[in-house]
C-alpha cells in the first residue's frame, strides 16, 4: 500500500528583521546613540520536487482518485513533430491520435459516437447494428473472414462474395451474374443465375451438360447437341445414336439396355436393344426388324419365331413337354387356353373351320372309323394316303383341293392383311366349334 504524505505545518514567525525599538541610550554627553542590532540570517528556501495527495501522487506516477477537466480542460500525450513524433489528445470533444505525418490514425467523437480507424480493429467479437465498409473518401470495402491458421476462408468485396478451401482455392463465388461453383483447377462446374441453373463439363462454360429453365430440364451430349428435355410435354429424347436412353444395373455399372431414335441411312427406326447387341427395330407398323437374329429378320427364342431376309416365316416351339411349348397351337383369350390349329374352309354348308395339321404342298390329315368326313372330302382330292390305327381309325390324308401340286403362291401385302383380318374373327365362336368337334361323330 502507497504511504500517504501529509505536509508539514510552519508555525507563524516575525520576519527576521522585525523588532521592537527600545529607548535609546542617552550619552552622558547628550548624544543619543541606536541600540546595536545583530545580524540575522533569512529562513532557507524549501522546494517541493513531489506532489503528494489523496488524489494524485507523481512520485508514484498514480492517479488515486477522481479528477475532472475544466470546461476548457484537456490532456496531451507526446508531442507532435513532422516526421519525428506523434501524439493523442484528449479532451471533452474525444479523443484523437496522430502519426508522424500528422494524419489521424483514430478518432473518437464524444458528441456523435463515431469512431475511425486507419489500422486494424481486432476484437474478440463485435456487436454491431448496421456495418458499412469503404464507401465515400474511403477505400473499396473489404471483409475477411480466416480459420484460426491464417487461411482465407470467405472474402466479400466490391466483386462479390469469395469462398476459399484450405489450400487457397476459390470453390464458389457469388456475384451480380449468379452464383459459381469451381472445382480445384479453377474451372467453373456449376452456375445459377437468371437464365435457370448450369452444369458444366471439364472445360467449363463452353461444354454446357445440364440446364434447367423455365421450359424444363434439358440434357446436353459432349458435343453440345441436346439429346433430353423434361418438360410440359413430357420426357423427350433426341438424336440419331438409338442410344437416347441407356440403363444401367448401378451407377457406373454394366450397360443392360438402349432405347432410341435410329437413323440407318435414309431410313428412321425406332431402336431397341438389350444386351450383346439384341433388340429390334420399329420402322413403321410393317416393319419390325431383328438385331443379331442369326440370318433372319427377326428371331425371338426358346421357341422360335423368326422372319428370314427372303420373307420366309418360321414357327417352332420349344421341348419342354407342355402344351403351350411344344408345338405350334393358337391361344383363345376367352377361353382361357390353348386351341388347335385350323383352318377355315368354304364347304356346302358354309365356312366351316377343319381342324386338322397342314403341311407342305397343302395336305390335309383327319382320322375316321367306318366312313370319311364329307366335309373333308369335300375340300381335299385324291390321291388319298391311309394309316391304319391300333385303336380302329384310320388316318386319312389328301391335298387340299384345287392346289394340288402347289406348295408355295405369291401374295400381296393387302392379302395378308386380310387373311390376318379374317382369322381375328374366327375366334369369336371358338366355343361352339370346340363343342362340336367334341361331339361329331367321324363316321358318315
Amino acid at each position: 500500500m502507497d504511504k500517504v504524505y501529509t505536509p508539514e505545518v510552519l508555525e507563524d514567525s516575525n520576519f527576521p528583521t522585525e523588532e521592537t525599538i527600545s529607548t535609546s541610550t542617552v550619552a552622558s554627553s547628550g548624544v543619543y546613540t541606536p541600540t546595536e542590532i545583530e545580524d540575522t540570517s533569512l529562513p532557507v528556501k524549501k522546494i517541493a520536487n513531489e506532489l503528494i495527495s489523496s488524489v494524485l501522487n507523481t512520485q508514484s506516477h498514480k492517479i488515486l482518485g477522481e479528477l475532472q477537466f475544466t470546461r476548457m480542460g484537456a490532456i496531451q500525450i507526446g508531442s507532435y513533430e513532422e516526421d519525428e513524433t506523434g501524439d493523442v489528445r484528449i479532451s471533452p470533444e474525444g479523443i484523437v491520435g496522430r502519426n508522424t505525418q500528422g494524419e489521424t490514425t483514430f478518432a473518437l467523437d464524444g458528441e456523435t459516437g463515431d469512431a475511425t480507424f486507419k489500422g486494424t480493429v481486432r476484437a474478440g467479437s463485435l456487436v454491431s447494428g448496421d456495418l458499412v465498409l469503404g464507401g465515400k473518401n474511403n477505400s473499396d470495402g473489404t471483409l475477411t473472414i480466416a480459420d484460426s491458421d491464417g487461411n482465407i476462408i470467405i472474402l466479400a468485396d466490391k466483386l462479390g462474395h469469395h469462398y476459399y478451401n484450405t489450400e487457397g482455392d476459390e470453390q464458389v463465388k457469388v456475384d451480380v451474374l449468379g452464383l459459381h461453383n469451381y472445382n480445384a483447377l479453377g474451372t467453373e462446374q456449376i452456375r445459377i443465375d437468371f437464365t435457370g441453373f448450369h452444369a458444366y463439363g471439364s472445360v467449363g462454360t463452353s461444354n454446357e451438360l445440364v440446364r434447367v429453365d423455365n421450359d424444363g430440364l434439358h440434357g446436353y451430349l459432349l458435343s453440345g447437341v441436346e439429346s433430353l428435355n423434361v418438360g410440359p410435354n413430357g420426357i423427350n429424347g433426341y438424336g440419331s445414336t438409338g442410344n437416347t436412353f441407356e440403363f444401367y444395373n448401378e451407377v457406373g455399372g454394366t450397360l443392360h439396355g438402349k432405347i432410341g431414335y435410329y437413323l440407318d441411312g435414309t431410313s428412321p427406326y425406332f431402336k431397341f436393344e438389350g444386351v450383346n447387341g439384341a433388340g429390334f427395330l420399329i420402322k413403321d407398323q410393317h416393319n419390325v426388324l431383328g438385331l443379331a437374329a442369326s440370318g433372319g429378320m427377326l428371331q425371338v427364342s426358346d421357341g422360335l419365331i423368326s422372319i428370314t431376309a427372303g420373307g420366309q416365316l418360321t414357327l417352332k416351339g420349344a421341348d419342354s413337354g407342355g402344351v403351350d411349348s411344344g408345338g405350334i397351337y393358337f391361344y383363345n383369350y376367352d377361353l382361357g387356353n390353348y386351341v388347335e390349329k385350323m383352318a377355315i374352309i368354304p364347304t356346302s354348308k358354309g365356312y366351316n373351320a377343319l381342324y386338322c395339321t397342314e403341311s407342305p404342298e397343302i395336305w390335309f390329315m383327319d382320322f375316321y372309323k367306318d366312313k370319311v368326313d364329307p366335309l373333308f372330302i369335300e375340300v381335299t382330292e385324291s390321291p388319298y394316303h391311309e394309316i391304319e390305327c391300333k385303336d380302329g381309325f384310320t388316318q386319312i390324308w389328301g391335298k387340299r383341293k384345287g392346289l394340288k401340286n402347289k406348295r408355295f403362291g405369291e401374295k400381296t401385302q393387302e392379302e395378308f392383311i386380310r387373311n390376318n383380318q379374317f382369322w381375328s374373327q374366327s375366334k369369336v365362336n371358338y366355343q361352339s366349334k370346340i363343342d362340336n368337334l367334341k361331339t361329331l361323330k367321324k363316321v358318315v
